[in-house]
């Protein structure tokens, strides 16, 4: 799994171990942000059962100002946190 454009496509997402969560795949990703990225221009996004992230980082990849990500268990070193490290920006997990 990768972010699929924007500032940091290509870019690897890391995912929790086991089959507690299902990330939204590469290609549903990027066809629902071809649909709705022209859109953004800054502002906030909220991912509610963030998981992996992956829908959050999109976003702000593809334009967005600033994400927040609600999940439980992970914590920071898997999930969430791992991707937010990933991305080289600051801020709170």
């Amino acid at each position: 799994m990768k972010i699929v454009s924007g500032t940091y496509g290509g870019r690897p997402l890391k995912t929790l171990e086991g089959k507690t969560t299902r990330p939204t795949s590469d290609k549903v990703r990027g066809a629902m942000f071809n649909m709705i990225g022209p859109y953004f221009d800054g502002g906030r996004v909220l991912d509610l059962y963030a998981g992996s992230g992956g829908l959050s980082i999109e976003a702000v990849s593809r334009g967005m100002s600033e994400a927040v990500f609600v999940g439980r268990g992970g914590g920071p070193e898997g999930g969430v946190g791992g991707d937010n490290c990933n991305t080289q920006e600051k801020g709170r997990v």
